[in-house]
């Protein structure tokens, strides 16, 4: 089996997708967040904290095979500066995947994809690895998304790591 990933999500908005504009000054979390938030703007919870409202994008990734494992374009606009964390559960992983390497790709037409930065190269085997996109020396394009390539042909299909991207 090839690796994979899973569509990209948003945790910890404190946007609740309605236009009534308490949200965002109320700290509500996701629906899906520890089962709490705002639905048709009204506070789910009496309390209006900021707990939980780190905003990031999350995938998983299923490491296996030595060929570029590509996660799916990023769903949201990028401004500035990315802290991209890899295996951010410390999972050690049932096969020794060695060292990965990552990297930003982008691309003008969401079709051909030419390298932003390398990331670097390091095992992602129960170890919690982060980098920083420096907006201002790498810049962006219109289609954005990240690659990992596995330097063993290891199968760790049953344990995908999480991939965490926080905007600065």
């Amino acid at each position: 089996m090839a690796g994979n990933t899973s569509a990209w999500t948003t945790k910890g908005s404190n946007l609740d997708g309605v236009d009534d504009g308490d949200a965002l000054s109320g700290g509500y979390i996701n629906p899906t967040d520890n089962g709490v938030g705002e639905t048709s703007g009204t506070a789910a919870s009496t309390t209006r904290t900021m707990d939980n409202v780190h905003m990031r994008h999350e995938c998983h990734m299923w490491l296996d095979d030595t060929a570029a494992i590509d996660t799916n374009p990023f769903n949201w606009p990028i401004n500035g500066d990315l802290t991209i964390a890899f295996n951010i559960t410390d999972l050690d992983l049932a096969g020794s995947i060695g060292n990965c390497t990552a990297q930003v790709m982008g691309s003008v037409d969401g079709t051909n994809y030419v390298e932003l930065k390398a990331l670097g190269t390091t095992t992602f085997d129960d170890a919690m690895v982060a980098y920083v996109y420096d907006y201002d020396a790498q810049g962006r394009m219109p289609y954005m998304k990240l690659r990992v390539t596995p330097a063993s042909d290891v199968d760790n299909t049953a344990t995908p790591i999480k991939i965490v991207v926080i905007n600065h």
